[in-house]
């Protein structure tokens, strides 16, 4: 079993070429099929029609058009230097015949200085129906939210238990180098990281979130922090609010609770937290909901 991603590119002479951005498409060859060959034999559209077609940039924000903030010349993909839209993938395969594919995306909805951000998918193939299951976002459950983060280089444990394992690099802003793609020499090297991530393998799907992300009753700012965050409550009735900052691991970097009402702002020191990207969760009688922060 081989999977690829699909890039077209046009060679116009020795030292100029177009390359065909918003081609994505993610093939597999299986021991036995025939050579793709020609042009066509790579066409998106003809592997669909095949069932060769197995992974595709999804409609990240749902509102039924991909790429629709795309502006020829203006937005960047920048996995145009290291692959296609679609690409890295992992390919794993369980003593049931049940394969399990990881691969990189770029997100059609989030963009830094027009470069899209890539985050790090998911397929399970059943063996039993022949058939590929849903497509699963595999870093936007808990520990946290990964909007506007980097994903990229996922590697995937060929053995396995309950879970899939992969460990792949994450970084602030989008790209495949030490540096950011858009301001070389703005953020240094320390703040990539080596993340390790685990997948429940029954159904490719992290735990389901069990908090709001996108609520408008809970609002922090200024956001990047440097010393002090305020947090302003939109609720009904005053609540107690159990707070935890998470780190993206996943383990506590501090707690505190107290009183909130509505439209009232608490302010709260985060000095002691080193430098990088956290998870406010706020626990109170209206829900739970979690927001991302960046501290300085």
């Amino acid at each position: 079993h081989v999977v690829f991603g699909i890039k077209r590119v046009l060679n116009v002479s020795s030292t100029s070429y177009s390359v065909f951005t918003l081609v994505n498409g993610m093939g597999i060859w299986n021991e036995g099929d025939p050579t793709y060959t020609g042009l066509d034999g790579l066409n998106v559209d003809n592997l669909d029609a095949q069932g060769k077609l197995v992974a595709w940039v999804q409609d990240h924000n749902g509102n039924g058009t991909i790429f629709e903030n795309f502006v020829n010349g203006t937005t960047v993909m920048a996995t145009f230097r290291y692959g296609a839209p679609v690409s890295q993938p992992q390919l794993s395969i369980d003593a049931n015949g049940d394969m399990y594919l990881v691969y990189t995306s770029t997100v059609e909805d989030q963009l830094s200085n027009n470069v899209y951000y890539n985050h790090l998918w998911g397929r399970k193939y059943y063996n039993a129906t022949g058939q590929w299951g849903q497509f699963v976002e595999l870093t936007a459950g808990n520990p946290g939210d990964y909007d506007f983060t980097e994903q990229i280089y996922p590697s995937l444990s060929k053995t396995m238990d309950s879970q899939l394992h992969i460990v792949y690099m994450f970084d602030l802003d989008p790209g495949s180098y030490v540096e950011p793609y858009v301001s070389p020499g703005t953020i240094a090297g320390s703040s990539n990281t080596m993340m390790y991530l685990t997948v429940d393998k029954s159904d490719l799907i992290l735990n389901k979130k069990e908090t709001n992300l996108t609520s408008p009753l809970v609002s922090i700012y200024p956001n990047p922090i440097a010393n002090d965050m305020n947090v302003s409550f939109s609720f009904n009735k005053s609540t107690e609010v159990n707070m935890t900052v998470l780190n993206m691991v996943g383990s506590t970097a501090m707690s505190e609770k107290f009183i909130a009402g509505r439209g009232e702002t608490e302010q709260i020191n985060v000095s002691e937290l080193p430098g990088g990207i956290y998870l406010a969760k706020f626990e109170t009688s209206n829900g739970t909901f979690t927001k991302k922060i960046i501290k300085k």
